[in-house]
């Protein structure tokens, strides 16, 4: 009898297959083939898995709609693990996608916007971070709309960076304090734009020759380099010439250590940016 039942056709198109026999799947009327014990549901001449299968999932005939929902889960239509996709979604490599506002699948499946662009109804175009479109005269950079004349990243082109206490002014990277001009007559000009300031490091003692670099008590800073000349006293940017003996060169050095005040790791720290221009060198 149990051969009989497994052997049988199906009487009808579609037929629920609710009688199961011990040991395997059942048929009621019959099926042309023999079904498993998954295979729940009889539609037309064929046993069917109605929990799995994506053209008769639930029901016979059921069939899932490819636009919003690739698979079938528990006799449920979804787009991979989550709900089918509705509301303007479409199921996509396992996800549901707004086709006008996901800027890896815009307009249609698969295409991908450049990078900096968003896409915005349903077309790639540079915008910033909300999905507005840039406004006249701002670039397409890698984080999207820049104003290239002002922003600190993007300074004169996109990935001009400026460096740290730094602005965009004007399309070029500028301290964000007031520089000083050079107190050494013929000297280059060699400013630093440092967390505190922007010194002129040729002849500021407590930034002499790099940011921070401070001379020691009774110490100049002459071209770039903390030397103990007189009357120089660790001033902070004056004339480090002020009151200079011509006649007595080494007045005022430390006679224990005469180069007190000199950076240990570059004694000569920034002496050659700070040198006088000499013609025709």
């Amino acid at each position: 009898m149990l051969f009989a039942l497994l052997s049988t056709t199906c009487a009808t198109a579609t037929e629920d297959l609710t009688t199961t026999v011990e040991g395997g799947g059942g048929h009621v009327d019959g099926c042309t083939q023999s079904c498993t014990e998954e295979q729940s549901m009889c539609c037309g001449t064929q046993c069917v898995d109605a929990d799995t299968n994506t053209q008769h999932c639930g029901a016979c005939n059921n069939a899932c709609n490819p636009d919003e929902a690739d698979q079938c889960h528990d006799g449920q239509c979804r787009c991979g693990v989550g709900s089918h996709c509705g509301n303007g979604l479409i199921c996509y490599d396992g996800g549901c996608r707004d086709l006008q506002r996901d800027r890896n699948n815009c307009g249609i499946r698969g295409f991908a916007c450049a990078t900096g662009e968003s896409c915005v109804a349903g077309t790639c175009v540079c915008a910033n971070a909300n999905g507005v479109a840039c406004n006249a005269g701002e670039a397409c950079c890698s984080l999207g709309c820049s104003d290239l004349s002002s922003d600190a990243n993007n300074c004169g082109s996109c990935g001009t960076r400026c460096d740290e206490f730094e602005i965009c002014e004007n399309s070029s990277c500028a301290c964000e304090h007031p520089c000083p001009q050079s107190t050494l007559p013929g000297a280059s000009q060699q400013t630093a734009c440092c967390e505190d300031g922007c010194f002129d490091t040729c002849t500021n003692a407590n930034n002499c020759g790099s940011c921070g670099n401070v001379c020691g008590e009774g110490v100049s800073c002459l071209f770039g380099v903390c030397l103990g000349l007189p009357g120089g006293g660790g001033n902070g940017g004056g004339n480090p010439l002020d009151g200079f003996d011509p006649e007595d060169i080494l007045d005022g050095l430390d006679p224990e250590n005469p180069l007190d005040g000199l950076n240990p790791n570059n004694p000569l720290e920034g002496i050659e940016a700070c040198l006088p221009e000499l013609p025709g060198f």
